[in-house]
């Protein structure tokens, strides 16, 4: 635990706190959690087995089960209330690694930093050995965007195409007896039954996230920067037993943007390398929080906080989840507190899916 403590506070230690600035990039919907179980854990949500978990971290994809699915509604994002989120997941494991596509939707808000948008990603991971638990995973994403506060002359907003792409690496299950406790689970234990498998120890991730420089408008002057991002994440499988479980997550987030004294985007490599020292013209630091209780594998109760540490903005989550883990729905309720001003808890739903092919059997009761 001690251990825990100090990396967590070395990690918070780099995170940078300069002055808020706006970087209105374009590509904001991948800037969107799309889970209720993440969220409710405040964004911690990668290396949980979902099948979203890609969406964060295409490595992430070789930590689900057998066939994993969710569908996400998140109608109130962005500190704004007239515009809503949708997103649909499918992940599956093969022979010859993992698989996963995702389609995301948003709608615009008139006058904003927000156009409308839509996006596809198909998600690839390889398996990791038996040896070294590593697992290394490529996503690539297709855009389609508007500028931001801007109609052509011919007085109709032209949309784009960006394609991106996503490079992430996963190494799961580091230290199993730093898991507290043992399930010794039976065939008629109800976490048996409505339970997926308990990742024990430690499990850690490093992505970089839409790589693949800017995005062009017609008749635009300017181009815009996908907001490239750095995360890492870790997840500790706390405590284990017949009756439930307990899950901590953590994560770290840079946006990897800059703006040139001109006041136009720097080239992909100068925002991607100077990126981290956090000048006044880049995107800053994000912590994230979070812990899940479960019991009987039938339900399940979440907590979590982040802070956008350059524009000073903290959020608090929580979240449940009700049914069977390999069919579960999940809500959760985001509140933001920034320069002594809260808002209300507004809500996000999903339905997730993770099935394995031994609790399919089980079901059948295929010996």
């Amino acid at each position: 635990m001690r251990k825990l403590t100090v990396l967590w506070i070395i990690l918070l230690a780099l995170v940078n706190t300069g002055s808020a600035e706006i970087i209105n990039t374009t590509g904001q919907l991948f800037l969107i959690e799309p889970g209720a179980r993440s969220m409710g854990m405040g964004g911690c949500g990668t290396l949980l087995g979902e099948a979203t978990g890609g969406l964060y971290n295409p490595a992430a994809q070789a930590l689900i089960a057998d066939v994993a699915g969710t569908i996400f509604s998140n109608p109130h994002p962005y500190y704004s209330s007239n515009f809503a989120f949708l997103s649909l997941t499918a992940a599956a494991r093969t022979e010859f690694g993992y698989f996963g596509a995702s389609y995301l939707s948003r709608k615009g808000v008139d006058g904003s930093l927000y156009p409308p948008e839509e996006a596809s990603a198909l998600v690839l991971a390889g398996r990791p050995s038996k040896r070294i638990p590593l697992a290394l995973g490529f996503a690539l994403k297709i855009l389609t965007t508007q500028k931001a506060n801007f109609i052509p002359i011919n007085q109709s907003p032209a949309s784009t195409y960006k394609m991106a792409f996503d490079l992430g690496a996963v190494y799961n299950g580091l230290f199993p007896k730093w898991t507290i406790g043992q399930a010794d689970l039976e065939d008629h234990d109800l976490r048996m039954k409505f339970g997926c498998k308990f990742q024990r120890g430690l499990s850690f991730g490093l992505a970089f996230q839409n790589l693949g420089g800017r995005v062009k408008f017609e008749q635009a002057l300017d181009p815009e920067m996908l907001p490239q991002t750095f995360r890492a994440d870790i997840l500790w499988g706390t405590f284990e037993s017949r009756y439930g479980d307990v899950k901590v997550a953590g994560q770290l987030q840079k946006l990897l943007v800059s703006r040139n004294e001109q006041g136009g985007y720097a080239s992909a490599t100068t925002s991607f390398f100077q990126a981290w020292g956090g000048g006044d013209r880049q995107g800053g630091w994000t912590s994230r929080l979070g812990v899940e209780i479960s019991a009987l594998g039938l339900i399940s109760g979440r907590i979590g906080w982040s802070i956008d540490h350059k524009d000073h903005r903290s959020y608090q989550y929580r979240g449940i989840g009700l049914g069977p883990e390999w069919l579960r729905i999940n809500a959760a309720w985001v509140r933001e507190s920034v320069r002594d001003v809260s808002l209300e808890y507004q809500s996000r739903y999903d339905v997730s899916a993770n099935v394995s092919f031994e609790q399919m059997r089980r079901w059948l009761k295929i010996n």
